[in-house]
């Protein structure tokens, strides 16, 4: 059945009450064409008259027996549902939704209809989840409709409709359409996704911890679903129940890859429950566990576990300061990561590598992150953007899994000659790389974004450098690692996979920081006004127990001292944790204040003044805090070591000509914190000292650091094509 032809003029122009005339004139000459009715109730419908449309149909229906009836009620409900259908093609979705009320009238059982009525719903922005799927019953609908009764993709998308919006009701939808649909991959894909976008972008990680529960309660083996549950947890601090997780995961891993992975779950949990003398029961086990992984061959790397294999050596920076060793094993993983990225991504297009090609007039840098914005490589990176020389060099920006904010619009977008926003498809950031024809691919993510690392596996730049975000990945397809004289060791080159660039004075140049109005006080935080203020700022990561005994020791030895921490981590975990060190070096627990999360970073910095001296962290140093606080103008003790994690401190200490505080045993960090605790002389030296650096200091002249990442890039370039004209 359809519209007569007479009308379809009239359709188009949306005449309705024509249509009605048209209709209800057919009807005074053909009185037993039933259908007719059912067109000029329509005609009354698409004019929003319902009650005449129901009217006009219920005329007919009380004409017929049951029978009669229910063939009539399947005929008006499939005119109904091809209108409706025609509506949301024409973007009318209020008729849409109209039509669908009626049919839910007549067919309140149509599990399509109410599926579709849910679309029109959330097109028309009134949607409301727990309503409309208790009242409408939509998860008995399902329970008792048959399997493949409804088209499967309409299914499907409005699944991912629904989980839009974050509520209970989604959640028990979403578990009812899992048991319906009979192509469950499908589903779970779609729920998994659907969850991680709900946690990572939107942080509504409880929904998203009960859409996993839904895939773990169908697959209870499936380790991906366990390791997504940690990460939930962990993200949220629920650390109890990230620790069950971890364990449930270790008690399932049935080879050496998920072995190594379910030992780095813990490791990664119980340091920062700082469970220390499990994690160095757990260390050596776990790098044995490494080093068993990297022998096997062939090693076959899940897909779940492709994003996070990179990082497995990774809690070691925090445990042990050993980089001859511990790098050997971020090598192997960095080599075993990129044959099995190419493998598993393995486009045959993406795995030719791009090789030198026709010469631009302008050297082309590529730069790749996901933390051009209000993150620590943002504030850092930024100045090396402002400065470039754009006559010589054209600057293209590679945004991954991040959103344009207004900092990212601001300092990035306007510098660059072009820039792109990627979700997290790495393989169209290999070709548009390659598109690009890129000389020189920087990352400035190392192993902080899965996704960076599988574009720098692919080697779409013939020339591709780490710089600024961590340590070097290890991934082979890295040409080189930006240093300076002090940030590595002299002997570095001999453990690094990377080749070390080292810069002529400072891997890191920038202009300084905004400083905002502090909201710390001395009288409210009960400390009196000529007390000694020791202040430590970093995250549970880098607070390993042997630093923290050593900052005790000095609070211990400077009278009417006050020991200050402020990071990310369970609260009630850092006042055990410092409490029970403090007592055991003869602190009263009273010297001790845990400062709360400032809501900017300019706030951050105004309060750092409140402090006398900084204690630095280690065998994993602060980094940008290290420069706040030097910029601040504040003493500051640090302990050095081997690795790049345990060297940044240093390295910007001596670029502003700072060698007070700087400690290469424990007896000197000791040493250094008492005396700058009790030589006020000195720390107003020091402090005179920094403020004269900014004028001065290679650390604050991003413009002078920028020629030289510039030279360097020519350096790289002229390298590579005297190697390739050989």
């Amino acid at each position: 059945m359809a519209w007569h032809s007479e009308v379809a003029p009239l359709l188009t122009k949306g005449n309705y009450p024509a249509i009605i005339e048209f209709y209800e004139a057919q009807i005074a000459q053909e009185p037993e064409n039933i259908s007719l009715y059912w067109y000029l109730g329509l005609a009354y419908l698409l004019s929003e008259q319902s009650a005449e449309a129901a009217g006009t149909w219920l005329s007919v229906f009380t004409e017929g027996d049951e029978a009669t009836i229910d063939a009539w009620t399947k005929e008006l409900v499939a005119i109904l549902n091809a209108e409706a259908l025609h509506q949301v093609e024409l973007q009318n979705h209020q008729l849409a939704w109209l039509i669908r009320q009626q049919i839910l009238e007549l067919a309140p059982d149509s599990l399509e209809n109410i599926l579709r009525l849910i679309q029109s719903e959330i097109s028309l922005q009134r949607y409301q989840p727990h309503y409309f799927i208790k009242d409408k019953e939509v998860i008995e609908l399902l329970t008792k409709s048959e399997p493949g009764s409804v088209d499967s993709d309409l299914v499907l998308q409005v699944l991912k409709d629904v989980l839009q919006f974050p509520n209970s009701s989604s959640v028990d939808f979403a578990r009812a359409v899992f048991n319906y649909h009979q192509d469950k991959q499908a589903i779970a894909i779609t729920i998994n996704e659907i969850a991680d976008h709900m946690a990572y972008e939107q942080r509504y990680v409880d929904y998203s911890l009960d859409l996993n529960k839904i895939l773990l309660d169908n697959e209870p083996d499936n380790l991906a679903y366990h390791t997504q549950r940690f990460w939930y947890f962990s993200k949220i601090e629920a650390m109890d129940q990230a620790l069950l997780v971890a364990e449930e995961f270790q008690r399932r891993a049935h080879n050496v890859l998920t072995k190594v992975y379910a030992s780095y779950l813990l490791l990664h949990i119980i340091i920062r429950q700082a469970n220390w003398s499990r994690v160095m029961d757990l260390a050596e086990g776990h790098k044995q566990l490494i080093k068993d992984m990297t022998s096997e061959k062939p090693l076959l790397v899940p897909r779940y576990l492709k994003d996070y294999f990179i990082v497995l050596a990774q809690p070691l920076l925090y445990i042990e300061d050993n980089p001859k060793e511990n790098r050997s094993l971020f090598n192997e993983i960095g080599r075993l990561y990129h044959n099995s990225t190419r493998q598993i991504i393995g486009n045959p297009d993406l795995l030719e590598p791009q090789l030198k090609h026709k010469p631009h007039q302008r050297l082309r840098i590529g730069y790749i992150a996901h933390t051009l914005r209000m993150h620590s490589v943002g504030w850092l990176s930024r100045w090396l953007f402002q400065y470039h020389d754009r006559d010589e060099f054209e600057i293209f920006i590679y945004l991954v899994n991040q959103s344009e904010e207004e900092f990212t619009k601001t300092w990035f977008t306007s510098k660059a000659d072009r820039l792109y926003c990627f979700y997290r498809d790495s393989k169209s950031v290999i070709r548009q790389i390659k598109d690009d024809e890129i000389d020189i691919l920087v990352e400035l993510d190392s192993v902080t974004m899965n996704i960076t690392c599988h574009v720098m596996c692919f080697k779409p730049a013939p020339i591709q450098v780490t710089w600024l975000g961590l340590d070097a990945s290890g991934l082979p397809a890295i040409d080189y690692f930006i240093a300076d004289p002090y940030v590595v060791p002299d002997d570095a080159d001999t453990y690094y996979r990377e080749k070390i660039w080292r810069l002529p004075q400072t891997y890191l140049g920038i202009d300084g920081f905004e400083v905002g109005i502090p909201d710390l006080r001395r009288d409210t935080l009960g400390i009196p006004s000529d007390a000694i203020i020791y202040l430590n700022i970093q995250n549970a990561l880098k607070r390993h127990p042997h630093t923290l005994d050593l900052q005790m020791q000095i609070i211990g030895a400077v009278p009417n001292s006050y020991f200050l921490t402020k990071g990310s981590g369970d609260l009630e975990i850092i006042k055990r944790v410092f409490t029970e060190a403090a007592l055991r070096h003869g602190v009263s627990p009273d010297r001790l204040r845990f400062l709360p999360f400032t809501p900017d970073e300019e706030t951050h910095r105004a309060n750092l003044a409140i402090a006398d001296v900084i204690l630095d962290t280690y065998p994993y140093n602060g980094a940008t805090t290290t420069l706040e606080v030097l910029w601040m103008g504040i003493p500051l003790v640090t302990r050095v070591g081997e690795q790049f994690a345990a060297r940044n401190s240093y390295a910007f200490m001596q670029q502003v000509g700072l060698n007070e505080g700087i400690a290469w045993t424990d007896e000197e960090y000791v040493e250094w914190g008492i005396k700058l605790g009790t030589d006020a002389n000195l720390r107003q030296q020091i402090r005179w000292k920094l403020h004269q650096s900014r004028q001065t200091s290679p650390l604050w002249n991003a413009r002078q650091f920028t020629r030289d990442m510039e030279e360097a890039y020519r350096q790289m370039w002229a390298k590579y094509s005297a190697e390739r004209s050989l």
